[in-house]
């Protein structure tokens, strides 16, 4: 018998519930709008980490699966073959492709606008934060405890959505910027 766990997620869930509380008592209602904004990236984080890496099977399962692709843009050639088998598949494909170009977009809107990061620095933690979540669908699949494997097009896609959440949150940094200036001006 085998039972699946979001370990990942209820620890994440439980660790976000108790700075929650702190951060509640600390700080009561004080400049509430960025707390809750700290709180959004931390909910976002948590929910990244169950849609790459979701449940977890217990007992580790042996099934043999392709587990590295490392051609990039395989997806295109994907999309091309599965457009011959009919179009739920097609667009099942885009979809995926789509999602995966989404996952980081706030990502990188809240390092620039949240935490200040440069849009250089930014970029290297996109692309580290989707490193780490392929190298952890690798491993945790490779012991038999997930069924995914390191894919490039995600990594590709994953941080190129990350960029574009940084430019995002570049443009909200800079109007803010120019808002704040026309108040101290007037």
């Amino acid at each position: 018998m085998y039972i699946a766990i979001p370990v990942f997620t209820l620890i994440g869930i439980i660790g976000w519930g108790i700075y929650f509380l702190i951060d509640l008592y600390k700080h009561r209602f004080t400049n509430l709008w960025r707390r809750a904004f700290i709180h959004s990236s931390i909910v976002y984080m948590i929910v990244v980490v169950h849609l790459t890496i979701g449940y977890l099977q217990f007992p580790a399962q042996t099934l043999m699966i392709d587990r590295v692709q490392l051609v990039p843009f395989r997806f295109v050639y994907d999309w091309y073959i599965v457009s011959t088998h009919g179009s739920w598949f097609f667009w099942n494909s885009v979809k995926l492709t789509t999602y995966n170009f989404l996952l980081l977009i706030p990502l990188g809107i809240y390092l620039t606008s949240l935490y200040k990061l440069r849009p250089r620095r930014g970029l290297v933690l996109v692309i580290l934060t989707t490193i780490v979540i392929e190298l952890t669908q690798l491993v945790l699949t490779e012991f038999g405890f997930l069924y995914r494997g390191f894919n490039v097009d995600d990594l590709l896609l994953n941080s190129l959505g990350g960029w574009f959440g940084l430019w995002i949150g570049s443009l909200i940094l800079n109007w803010r910027r120019a808002n704040q200036d026309k108040r101290t001006a007037a």
